[in-house]
């Protein structure tokens, strides 16, 4: 269940007192990629957005006054898609940018702004997967070619995308999912995934079981540097340093 304003905004008060600063850290790894984040934020381009995509939903972070976000949801519907803030959508293209990009997976196209991002940034193939029929017609309608947009459930599709794959370098979940299905997720894609992957996780404050999810990565063995950006969750296999976790803010 998605959460109350009133949690939401109690989850990033508590995200506000733990996070850590530039200067902070300790790892030449963390603080070159950390450094680069706040320089490709400070001179992000907007991306232009069609005011009548399906899912033009809003997401404003609460402000550690308790400051509560502002929600609209298409036909009074629970939407899971959020429309991502600009200084989301940098961070997952700066990381994408990161990996080898040249087998990148999207679970959860939604209103397809990431996915045009991600799309600058990909090297190789786009795989973005929706559930929704209007949201993956719209998401493809403004999309490019070359990118592989599929239609149909993670349990449908899934393993017959990673069956094509000889790696995956960049997955983005960009969906709420409860703790079993994230699992199921993670334990599909883990034997394509290498060293120089990422993967990066929305939505992890958005309600108990994300944040339950979002503990059980970070416990996993193959896991070696989780960063919590509060928005998203980045997640690292390979790291020259101890298994470390880090909350960061942008």
């Amino acid at each position: 269940m998605v959460r109350g304003t009133a949690a939401l905004a109690y989850s990033y008060f508590l995200h506000w007192l733990k996070k850590e600063d530039l200067y902070s850290q300790q790892s030449p790894f963390v603080f070159t990629c950390y450094q680069e984040l706040i320089k490709q934020l400070a001179f992000a381009i907007p991306l232009v957005e069609d005011p009548n995509n399906l899912a033009s939903t809003s997401f404003r972070r609460p402000s550690i006054r308790g400051e509560q976000p502002s929600i609209q949801m298409p036909d009074g519907q629970n939407n899971p898609y959020w429309k991502p803030t600009q200084k989301g959508i940098t961070l997952i293209s700066y990381f994408c940018g990161q990996t080898p990009a040249q087998q990148v997976l999207e679970i959860g196209t939604g209103n397809g702004v990431l996915t045009r991002k991600l799309e600058q940034v990909t090297m190789g193939t786009l795989h973005s997967l929706e559930e929704d029929q209007g949201l993956w017609e719209k998401a493809q309608s403004k999309g490019i070619p070359s990118t592989n947009y599929l239609l149909g459930t993670v349990q449908e599709r899934l393993p017959a995308i990673l069956k094509g794959l000889d790696q995956l370098d960049f997955l983005l979940v960009n969906s709420l999912f409860s703790k079993e299905v994230f699992q199921e997720i993670f334990e599909h894609c883990k034997p394509k995934i290498h060293s120089e992957s990422i993967l990066a996780l929305a939505h992890i404050h958005r309600s108990k079981d994300m944040e339950k999810t979002w503990a059980a990565i970070q416990a996993d063995p193959s896991v070696q540097l989780t960063i919590d950006f509060f928005d998203y969750g980045l997640v690292w296999f390979a790291y020259p340093g101890p298994k470390t976790h880090l909350i960061l803010s942008i």
